[in-house]
């Protein structure tokens, strides 16, 4: 379920991620698309977004990342100690680009620490 209990779309999911992704790499962002993204993320409708409702995202799309580490971001922007983000938090999580680290944390590990050999292509110059 999407926004408001619509359906999700893919698109519409891509449109929410967009932030998330992007965040920490522009000066410039998108107050609207980070509304969205936190209103997608309040699957309670309380105007918090919870270290469970953040696990429950990186479910959905095949991260298996610990409580313990989501809380470990949250505290980051959790200015008032509460244990969850209002709006406001949630704008600094996606734009000092923690919820982008938190995303992709796994990856770059994946691709760093691999033991698989790098193929390179004949074509491309080394």
């Amino acid at each position: 379920m999407g926004l408001y209990g619509e359906e999700l779309t893919f698109d519409k999911f891509c449109d929410i991620l967009i932030p998330v992704i992007t965040g920490g790499q522009t000066d410039r962002h998108d107050d609207y698309s980070i509304w969205l993204a936190f209103c997608s993320f309040d699957k309670n409708g309380d105007h918090y977004i919870q270290a469970d409702e953040l696990e429950t995202l990186m479910r959905i799309i095949g991260k298996s990342v610990s409580r313990e580490r989501i809380r470990y971001y949250i505290d980051k922007v959790d200015w008032d100690y509460n244990g969850k983000l209002d709006y406001n938090e949630f704008r600094e999580f996606i734009v000092r680009g923690y919820a982008r680290e938190l995303l992709m944390m796994d990856i770059t590990r994946e691709i760093v620490y691999s033991n698989e050999p790098m193929k390179i292509p004949p074509n491309i110059s080394v």
